[in-house]
């Protein structure tokens, strides 16, 4: 029987932000006015947070989480997630699309993600606040030659930022097949959920049967959850 999906909001980076770009020091408090971001939605979008000040609950594929004054936090594209409540909340935000970050940088990610919130230490949170200061700094300035320091300032911060969590990311135990198979399988959904809507086109990527990629469901709260509903009749 084949089950009803349920259609998530996708907020969109807009063209009217700078070339799949944004960036900005606000209060989470105006930006659930304006964004909605208290309902279930997902991005098209990498979205770094430094949270500044305040207290932050977030839940994420259904899993809540609490942020603490400088905290990072991180969102991969199209995770499904909603603001809890919040308090007195100061924070850095960078949004981006693929283009502005190194291969290197989109696979490590696709890697690790999905990620706790983190306190990074003293001297690294520095170098992450000097580092977005200075991206804002650039991005008000105009000319080929900003654009292009632009995009190196941005690519540094996302390095300093992915380097905290990865001191941080361990792995309890080995994956199972059927929670590999759930990870890859999200990976690809990631990459051609566009162009590719049907299950068995991802379980012939994957050489097993659609069956099968039905039954593999992630079932550790470190291995991202699936965000589309699939049938072994597809």
């Amino acid at each position: 029987m084949r089950r009803k999906s349920v259609e998530i909001p996708l907020q969109i980076l807009e063209d009217d932000y700078s070339d799949g770009f944004s960036i900005d020091k606000l209060s989470l408090e105006d930006l659930i006015q304006i964004e909605g971001a208290q309902q279930a939605h997902r991005h098209d979008f990498h979205f770094f947070l430094l949270l500044e000040k305040g207290k932050v609950s977030v839940e994420i594929d259904f899993e809540k989480y609490d942020l603490e004054e400088q905290s990072l936090f991180y969102l991969h594209p199209h995770q499904v997630h909603r603001i809890l409540k919040l308090k007195n909340t100061t924070a850095y935000i960078l949004a981006v699309k693929n283009e502005w970050l190194q291969r290197d940088q989109i696979t490590t990610l696709d890697q690790i993600a999905p990620l706790r919130p983190l306190v990074p230490h003293a001297d690294a949170l520095f170098l992450l606040q000097q580092s977005i200061q200075l991206c804002m700094a650039i991005h008000q300035q105009k000319g080929p030659f900003y654009a292009k320091a632009l995009r190196d300032a941005v690519k540094t911060f996302i390095s300093l930022f992915i380097e905290q969590f990865l001191g941080a990311f361990n792995p309890t135990k080995k994956p199972s097949r059927s929670e590999a198979i759930a990870y890859k399988f999200h990976l690809l959904i990631q990459q051609n959920f566009i162009a590719q809507k049907r299950p068995g086109q991802y379980a012939q990527q994957l050489n097993i049967t659609t069956a099968y990629l039905n039954e593999s469901k992630p079932k550790r709260p470190d291995f991202p959850r699936l965000t589309i509903s699939i049938s072994a009749s597809s």
